[in-house]
Order: structure tokens, then C-alpha cells, then sequence
């Protein structure tokens, strides 16, 4: 029984699903230590799910289009309810439920109202819970459109991460279900491909995941032979086990090593150390052959990031245009020349900037609300501030409103977003 046990745990199956998860560990490490500020601790179980159920629903013969829709919506919703945190609401909701299940008997023989108080007060949690994640994701892709006033979230980017390792390990056990190693591990290269091209960090990842994919190819092509020659009743050698696993490991390790060996190897260093270490170059200069002339870089100059949108014009240092006049009462009509009036120094604004992401300012979203002319916005004066009274003509109309402070009023109607 212990020998039994042993084969089942040796067998090309457990074999080929170990190497898939030493791919997924290896690529779940290749992408976290190239992305930052974000969470990467739960990927592997996530991962591990989602092969599971690709795998499950691979041997239960669905379709790829039903499984592939499947795992998305799956994935997607898992991930909302682990961003919105709404496990323990959800669950109260559940409770909650089950509790009016069980008052529909007696409430059909008393003929009283079912008590949905609890029910509601959980779906209430719910459904805030996700509007804040909702309102959360408008800003990153309003900032993602306007790449000027781009916004970081930590919560957003490591729920992108999330959804993309799913994705790819849900390929992966669908096509490592079919014994495919080419396809199963193809998104593994790819994805680690373009995070170290970008982030040149942990390279050897994807060496690695070279490496099992040299190992996977290996021992499936192994096993659909004897699956081939099962079904044929083939008679082979028990020993072509051991000597197709010596072929395999060696095949691999000596590929890998190549593999390995072959990006630190530049031609053009190989080509420049020749030709400053023997007398080719002397040669060239008696024919008059013509140095390669390597045109200088252009210097690399730093483009500005923050948010320019709300700017009135491109800066005062650039244009001498007028933009608008405003007078506040508080500087009598008069040449400057004569002016000796402290007049105290206002700062204009037509976007308030009020929500902070982690790595800059964003604009609170709200519903467009029509405000009627000479209406107040806040009810009274608020405490340490005084009135201002502010005539304000616009010489460039840009359809906003300015004003200085907080604003209180207006003589005109108009539309705040």
C-alpha cells in the first residue's frame, strides 16, 4: 500500500501539477518584486483557486467559451468583495435572510408584517460599501484617461493584479488539464517578459519558468505516449520510465544553462574587446577604412506630471495676456501710481481639489446640481471668516466660475460638477 501510495504521489500527474505551481510561485514572485505599492501576499492562494477550478471545469468537458466566461465573472466578483471588504457584510446579509426564511410560517398564521430591519440595515453596508470602491475606481480611470492628472490607488492597482494573475492562472490549468505545457506557461513568459523588460529586475524568473517549461514539455509528451501506447496495447520497457527522466533532466538543465548563459553574452563587447586587443584596427587605418561615428544622445529631460487642466492659461511667465478683472470693493477708483492701500492678496480658484489618493489630489465626485441665482450654498457665515464681495468680469470667457475663499453666493446661475 505505501508503494502504491508513492507511485500515485510520483505519477506524471502530481509531477506535472507541482511544476505548474512552481511556475505560478515563480511568476507571482517575478511580478512583486518589480511592482510596487502593491499587496501581493494572497496571489499564490488566489492563483491556487483559480487553477483548481480551471481544471475541475476542464475534466467536467465545459466548453472554453463557458468556462473561460465563467471564471471571469467569477474572478471579478471575488475580487470586488475582497476590495470592498464585504465578506462580513455579505455574511450578516446571509444571516439575516435565513432569519426571514424562518418568520414565514409564523407570520402566515399571525398574519403580521415580516421584520426586514436587519436584512436592510446589512444590504445598506453593502451597497456603500461598494459605492466608495465604485467612486474609487472612477478616479483612477478619470485620471487614467487624462494621464495630466493621472491618480495612484494602492487598492486599485493591487485589484488589476489580482484579476490579471487569475486570469493567467486559470489559462494555465485549463491548457495544463489538456497537457499542453506551451500554451499553459505562455502568458507566464509573456507577463514576466514585459514587467522585467520594464523594471530589468529578478531576470532570472524567467529563465526559471523556461526551465519548467522544459520539464512540463518533457514529462506530458512522456505521458500521452503511454497513454498512446495503453491504447494500442503497445508492450514497452518499464525502464523507459527511468531513461526518459535521465533525457528529460538533462535536456533541460543543459537548454536552461544556454538559456541562461546567452543574454550575458554581447556581441558587441566580444567585437569592441577584439578590436582594441589586436591589430585590426591598425590594419584599418593603413586601408583607410572609416570609425564607426556613434551619434550623441539627445539628453533626457524630465516631463512635468502634475495636473494642468484647471490652469487658466499656460503661466503668467509665458503670456501677457489679460484674463479677467475682479474687484472687490476694497481699493478706491484711482491710478495705481497714487494707490498706498494695503489690499490683502486673494488666491482665484475654479476646481477645489478636496480627495487625496495616496500620491496626489483628486477632484470628489458628485451629481451636476443646478444652482439658482443669489442662492446660498452654506447656510451662514462660518467661524474666522468674513465676507468678500467679488465683481468678476471675465475677459476670456471659459465658461467657470472663480471666486476667492469658499464660495457663497452667486448673482448668476450656474451648474457645479
Amino acid at each position: 500500500m505505501i508503494l502504491r501510495l508513492v507511485r500515485r504521489l510520483i505519477s506524471a500527474e502530481m509531477l506535472g501539477f507541482v511544476l505548474v505551481l512552481a511556475a505560478l510561485q515563480t511568476l507571482i514572485y517575478g511580478v512583486a518584486v518589480s511592482v510596487r505599492g502593491t499587496d501581493t501576499k494572497y496571489l499564490f492562494w488566489v492563483c491556487l483557486l483559480a487553477l483548481v477550478i480551471s481544471i475541475s471545469l476542464n475534466k467536467a468537458k465545459w466548453s472554453g467559451i463557458a468556462a473561460a466566461i465563467t471564471l471571469t465573472l467569477v474572478g471579478a466578483i471575488g475580487i470586488w468583495v475582497l476590495g470592498a471588504r464585504l465578506l462580513p457584510p455579505l455574511a450578516e446579509l446571509l444571516r439575516s435572510l435565513i432569519a426571514l426564511v424562518s418568520q414565514i410560517v409564523p407570520v402566515i398564521h399571525e398574519r403580521t408584517a415580516i421584520d426586514t430591519t436587519l436584512a436592510h440595515n446589512a444590504w445598506v453596508i453593502v451597497t456603500q460599501a461598494s459605492g466608495v470602491l465604485a467612486a474609487r475606481w472612477q478616479a483612477w480611470l478619470a485620471g487614467f484617461t487624462n494621464q495630466d492628472a493621472a491618480v495612484t490607488d494602492t487598492l486599485i492597482r493591487s485589484m488589476i493584479w489580482t484579476l490579471i494573475m487569475w486570469l493567467i492562472a486559470a489559462w494555465t490549468g485549463w491548457f495544463a488539464a489538456r497537457r499542453n505545457a506551451v500554451l499553459a506557461l505562455l502568458p507566464h513568459l509573456a507577463l514576466l517578459a514585459f514587467v522585467i523588460s520594464y523594471s530589468e529586475r529578478k531576470a532570472e524568473t524567467l529563465w526559471l519558468v523556461v526551465l519548467i517549461l522544459l520539464l512540463l514539455m518533457g514529462l506530458w509528451n512522456y505521458k500521452n505516449h503511454l497513454i498512446h501506447w495503453e491504447q494500442r496495447s503497445v508492450d514497452y520497457s518499464d525502464s523507459i520510465r527511468y531513461d526518459n527522466t535521465q533525457a528529460v533532466i538533462l535536456l533541460a538543465v543543459c537548454v536552461g544553462m544556454v538559456a541562461f548563459i546567452t543574454p550575458s553574452i554581447s556581441l558587441r563587447q566580444i567585437r569592441e574587446f577584439l578590436r582594441q586587443h589586436n591589430e585590426a584596427n591598425k590594419t584599418a587605418e593603413m586601408l583607410g577604412i572609416q570609425q564607426q561615428v556613434v551619434k550623441p544622445k539627445a539628453p533626457f529631460a524630465l516631463k512635468s506630471s502634475l495636473p494642468r487642466e484647471h490652469l487658466l492659461t499656460e503661466g503668467f511667465e509665458q503670456s501677457q495676456q489679460l484674463v479677467m478683472n475682479i474687484r472687490t470693493g476694497e481699493l478706491p477708483p484711482g491710478p495705481e501710481s497714487s494707490n498706498s492701500i494695503e489690499v490683502p492678496r486673494y488666491y482665484w480658484r475654479s476646481t477645489v481639489y478636496d480627495v487625496y489618493t495616496g500620491a496626489g489630489w483628486a477632484t470628489s465626485s458628485a451629481p451636476p446640481q443646478t444652482i439658482k441665482a443669489n442662492t446660498p450654498l452654506i447656510t451662514g457665515l462660518l467661524e474666522g471668516y468674513r465676507p468678500v464681495h467679488l465683481d468678476v468680469e471675465i475677459a476670456r470667457p471659459e465658461g467657470r466660475l472663480f471666486w476667492s475663499g469658499i464660495l457663497y453666493s452667486a448673482d448668476i446661475p450656474f451648474r457645479a460638477d
